[in-house]
This record gives structure tokens, sequence and C-alpha cells, in this order.
């Protein structure tokens, strides 16, 4: 068998404009480039991600020369679908499979109906959606800002459509990011968890429907994607005037770009590709995702890949900030 599997799992990144989707994969970049002596797993990302998730993280560090922090907005916004590749496989060896991951210009979502079906494409062929939400516009004053900004009542119409057929188990994670002064204490990260489910309260019910609750695993698990800040203040208090700009200052002038809780979303796809994988060995889903009945096969071959990949996932949290609300059952790595 080849080294490198003939089909690879996609992931689509699902998020309006700027909302923070460049921002958390280079967080998760970061946190495993950081913490990569203490894995057995290395995570390489091909040529054109690395040279843009380059670019993001020098504008991310540059935001901690100041002493205020303005909003990210990141880099210029996409004007065309970018897939981010990864390659994952044993420290110091050849990737063994691929995790792809689909960006898309934010304006798709209300740009025009094919561009949102072009969105909706990506979401019905990915085995993972990450669900990319700016933390301030959900929390702040009540959440004014969370509708305009984070689109929800978009985003639920979209996998109403795209989740019509499912064929085959799927993984949702709802990503907070620039989420700092949220999960400070456990109080605020019992509240950002409360008030993400009220303004998802649409799209939750969607999944725990008849027709999708044993396909679809739900988590809830923020990202750190700046690190030592907290919230301060924005730049104005009516939400007609949009966009808002949000303003953050550092916790100490010492203070530097330090992302935390990156490895979350990736541990939970692993995690998620891991039990899929030996529930299909075991059992056999009919009509499989030939993604599926590679990674069956690729894990069944390669112990130490296996190991080292279930070791990394049962490295997820699921408490404080951090949730899975439906689907556990999904996620049990059962060899």
């Amino acid at each position: 068998m080849s080294k490198t599997i003939g089909r690879n799992p996609q992931i689509t990144m699902l998020g309006y404009t700027r909302v923070g989707k460049t921002s958390l994969l280079a967080a998760m970049h970061r946190w495993f480039e950081d913490t990569v002596e203490k894995s057995d797993l290395q995570l390489s990302p091909d040529y054109a991600t690395v040279s843009i998730l380059s670019d993001q993280l020098s504008r991310l560090e540059g935001l901690f020369e100041h002493i205020k922090v303005t909003e990210d907005k990141g880099i210029a916004p996409s004007q065309r679908q970018h897939t981010y590749n990864f390659g994952l496989g044993k420290r110091g060896e050849e990737p063994a499979f691929n995790l792809h991951f689909q960006d898309y210009p934010g304006e798709y979502l209300k740009e025009s109906p094919e561009t949102r079906e072009r969105v909706a494409d990506l979401v019905r062929s990915s085995v993972v959606v990450l669900i990319t939400i700016d933390a301030a516009a959900l929390m702040e004053e009540n959440g004014i800002w969370h509708t305009s900004i984070n689109q929800p009542l978009v985003i639920s119409a979209l996998f109403q459509e795209a989740y019509l057929r499912l064929e085959g188990p799927r993984l949702v994670l709802f990503t907070p990011v620039k989420c700092e002064t949220y999960v400070h204490d456990e109080a605020r990260a019992e509240e950002l968890k409360r008030r993400l489910k009220e303004k998802y309260q649409s799209l939750l019910a969607l999944f725990a429907s008849e027709r999708l609750r044993n396909d679809v695993a739900v988590v809830i698990t923020p990202v750190e994607t700046l690190g030592e800040i907290v919230f301060s203040h924005v730049s104005h208090m009516r939400p007609e005037e949009s966009p808002p700009l949000f303003f953050f200052r550092k916790i100490g002038p010492d203070s530097v770009y330090r992302p935390r809780n990156g490895d979350q979303p990736l541990r939970y796809i692993l995690r998620f590709l891991l039990s899929r994988a030996y529930a299909e060995r075991r059992e056999g889903f009919g009509p499989l995702n030939p993604v599926w009945r590679s990674l069956r096969d690729l894990f069944g071959m390669d112990q130490h890949l296996r190991e080292a990949v279930e070791s990394f996932a049962r490295g997820n949290k699921a408490d404080r900030e951090f949730e899975i609300v439906q689907g556990e059952e999904l996620l049990t790595i059962d060899s």
C-alpha cells in the first residue's frame, strides 16, 4: 500500500469574512510547532500553506508591539477558494496522509446563490466542519453584533441544505476564537457555552433532530488565538454602523503572542477519524466514503502510527469551556 492514501479527509472552515479562520489555523499550526517534541506525530504544511500561515503569524506577533491591540483583521480576505494542506505522520518520516482544510471568501455566504451553493458543496463533502465564531461579537452587549459578524442564520440555512441527504457520520466543531476574556474562569467559560447554545439554538436543534442526531457529533472547542490579551472596548455601540471595531489590551507590558488550546480542534478531528475508521473495520458502513476505507486500511497496517494518533487524540479536553454536545459515541476510540 502507498504511504499516501488516495483520498484524504476534507475539513471545511466555515465562517463569514474576517471572522478569524486563518488566525485559527495559524494558532493550530503554532501550537503543534511549539510542542512537537512532546508528540510522536508530525504535522507538515505544504509550501503554499506555510507561506500564508507564516505571513499571518508575523501579523499576529506584531499586534503585541503596542499596549492596546486592535482587533486582528488578518491577511486580506481571500478572493478564491483555498486549500490548506497538512501532512500528518510519524515524526521524522514522510506524511502518511493529508488533512485538507478548505477555506473560501467569507462573502460567498451572502454573495449569490451560486457562491452559497459552492460552500454548501464543501460542507456536504467534508467529514468535518469547523464553525469559526468571533467570541467578542457573540458575547459583548448581549451579542448585538453576533448576527451581522458571525452570520448564524445563513450558516444554519447552509447546513439545512448541505445535510439534507447526509451520507456517513460527520463532526461539527463550534470554535469561538479571540475568546481569552471569556474563558478566564469557570463562570465565564460556562457563560460562553450558554450564550453559544442560545445563539445557535436552531442549528443545534437541526443536528439533534431524529434524522441527524445519530450521525452528527457536535463539540464546543474554543481557541485562544491571540493569548495574552483581554477585551477592552468596541469602537461604537450601534450595531447598524457595521462593522464595529473591537479593541483588546495586553495583560502585561511583556505580553506576547501565545495562542492556547490550538491543539484541541486537531485532537477532536483525529479522534473522530480514528473512531470512524475503527468502527468501519468492525462493522462496515456499506457504500463507504473512500476516506474511511483508506484510513481503516492505514491504521490497520501501521501500528505505530495508529498508537501515536490515538495517544494524541485522547488528549482532548471536555470540561470548563469545552463540551461534547452530542454524538460522543461517534468519538469513541475502541479498536
